[in-house]
């Protein structure tokens, strides 16, 4: 019979703890030397205080599958969540892969101290955009994992604040990002790809609104508004028996294929605001 026992590890200058299981009757493992936890916090602390400065106490021996279920009973989520002593991280029991509450907080800081320095952001970034140069099938595998993938509306937001406030606090990320994307070329596919898709595509009343209070505020010089008129008198004027659209010259073969028909319906010319370009 596999014998184990549950442990409990205390920081004599602390007072903070370590509850874990561990092969075995007694603190040493099959190497001989002496056990002190597998938890990443309790490793840390070992190291920091040293080993001199801990308690290591046998609760309870028995068989391994008693000591699972004994760990699993004591160290829950509301002992880790409500004690700030408690060092681990994660509930007990085998085979729990349950993060609390604690846990991924610390993981959040601890990621975010990593990115907080530039170079190691590049070395990240370097090393796996290597990873898919050299590995395409993983970067295939990538690519049909995320497409097509829909996040929530609550998600978008939080990643267009997040966004909004990196280029507030981040200037030289933004005037990066657009030197990066200015003169960039877009594969002809991909561009009838992006112009299909946003064939009669409807905006919220309040991207609308948006869009007219950002309308507002632009400045418009003599060569853009000749630049304006040259792009409209190239539009074609076509609809779906329902609505009235503009059409531009790379377009018009998409909005014949979805069953577009050449004219402007004309309940559109008495209502100019139910009109939309495209």
């Amino acid at each position: 019979m596999s014998v184990a026992h549950l442990y409990k590890i205390t920081n004599n200058t602390t007072g903070e703890y370590y509850v874990g299981k561990h092969n075995g009757v007694d603190q040493t493992d099959h190497r001989g030397n002496l056990y002190w936890g597998s938890g990443d916090r309790i490793k840390k602390q070992v190291n920091k205080y040293g080993a001199e400065n801990f308690t290591y106490k046998i609760l309870v021996i028995g068989n391994k599958d008693y000591i699972f279920e004994l760990e699993k009973n004591y160290i829950t989520q509301e002992l880790i969540e409500s004690d700030e002593k408690c060092l681990n991280l994660t509930t007990g029991g085998n085979g729990v892969s349950y993060h609390s509450l604690k846990m991924k907080q610390y993981i959040s800081e601890k990621v975010k101290e990593v990115f907080a320095n530039p170079e190691i952001r590049k070395q990240i970034s370097d090393r796996q955009k290597k990873y898919f140069k050299d590995n395409p099938e993983a970067a295939q595998r990538q690519a049909d994992k995320l497409r097509g993938r829909k996040q929530s509306a609550e998600n978008i937001e939080k990643r267009r604040k997040g966004l909004i406030l990196n280029y507030i606090n981040h200037p030289e990320v933004k005037e990066k990002i657009s030197k990066k994307l200015k003169g960039r070329i877009i594969p002809d596919d991909v561009r009838k790809k992006i112009s299909a898709s946003s064939i009669g595509k409807k905006n919220s009343p309040e991207a609308i609104l948006k869009i007219k209070a950002a309308r507002a505020k632009q400045v418009f010089t003599e060569e853009s508004f000749k630049k304006r008129s040259a792009s409209i008198s190239t539009l074609t004027w076509m609809n779906d028996g329902v609505r009235s659209y503009r059409i531009r010259p790379e377009k018009l073969q998409a909005a014949k294929e979805k069953g577009y028909v050449d004219g402007r319906l004309m309940d559109y010319l008495y209502n100019k605001q139910q009109t939309n370009r495209v």
